[in-house]
């Protein structure tokens, strides 16, 4: 059983303790994850228990990059062992050119979502086409790819084919450590969880970073009640220009019982 215990913090930063009573990794230090608040950006970043590595997820706007790149520098002595973008919309992906040029991480992966037609209309797309996916420690994965760091695992869920539907073809990742698990969407949607069902039958986790920002897309009352978190975040600007999140997607995570946490409103989040 995973207790939590919501402490008191400065200002706008919240914290959320799970506490292992079993399972864990042995003499290992606490698991950490950060969901900054990045406006209408997305980010999490994952500090490893065991390791001086940080495992970044998404990269926020180009114009929270310099607070991402604020938040990663504290962490005195860590590397950056990999970079996962879910998909290449700017709002996930806009801080790339920062981190990569600033940080240097070790392993970088994408969904290989084809750019088309925006690739060669829209400058940063060709930009993050000719630059981010030319390095050689780019790679592009799909469904089943696990990256392995001592007693922590990362597995890519999802995709497994790619559709016309950007946010259905992002990267969904389970972090797993000891008996904890933590569901990471990305942008993924209702066609998102339908795939994902197909393929996998039970998809339980304490935590549930909840697809597309919490749009009214993002989750259905099956794929709740499957996955069953303790605490779900969802990565929003406050009065962010569409909406985020929809008041549908907060009542079904409320009327679950599920502790909800905005980036927008609650700041920083920690768990």
């Amino acid at each position: 059983m995973l207790p939590l215990k919501r402490a008191a913090a400065p200002a706008a930063f919240l914290c959320l303790v799970f506490t292992c009573l079993a399972g864990c990794a042995p003499e290992a230090r606490n698991l950490k994850l950060y969901f900054p608040d990045l406006g209408e950006g997305s980010s999490v970043i994952i500090k490893h228990p065991e390791k001086r590595d940080l495992i970044i997820i998404d990269t926020g706007t180009p114009m929270s990059a310099p607070k991402l790149r604020g938040i990663i520098s504290k962490e005195k002595g860590y590397k950056v062992s990999l970079l996962a973008l879910t998909h290449p919309h700017m709002d996930h992906s806009g801080g790339v050119f920062d981190l990569v040029s600033s940080k240097k991480p070790e392993g970088i992966v994408d969904n290989g979502e084809p750019l088309g037609a925006a690739g060669k209309r829209n400058k940063f797309f060709r930009w993050y086409d000719e630059t981010i996916r030319s390095l050689p420690n780019y790679k592009a994965i799909k469904r089943g790819y696990t990256f392995h760091s001592g007693s922590l695992s990362l597995k890519a869920l999802w995709p497994a084919t790619l559709s016309g539907d950007w946010n259905a073809n992002s990267l969904v990742f389970l972090l797993s450590y000891g008996k904890f698990k933590a569901l990471l969407m990305g942008d993924g949607n209702r066609e998102t969880i339908k795939e994902l069902f197909k393929k996998r039958s039970k998809l339980k986790a304490e935590l549930l970073w909840v697809g597309h920002h919490g749009a009214s897309d993002s989750v259905t009352h099956r794929f709740l009640t499957n996955v069953s978190p303790k605490v779900a975040v969802i990565s929003a600007g406050r009065d962010n220009y569409y909406g985020y999140p929809s008041k549908t997607t907060l009542k079904e995570l409320s009327d679950l019982g599920i502790e909800t946490f905005i980036t927008g409103i609650d700041g920083d989040i920690t768990v």
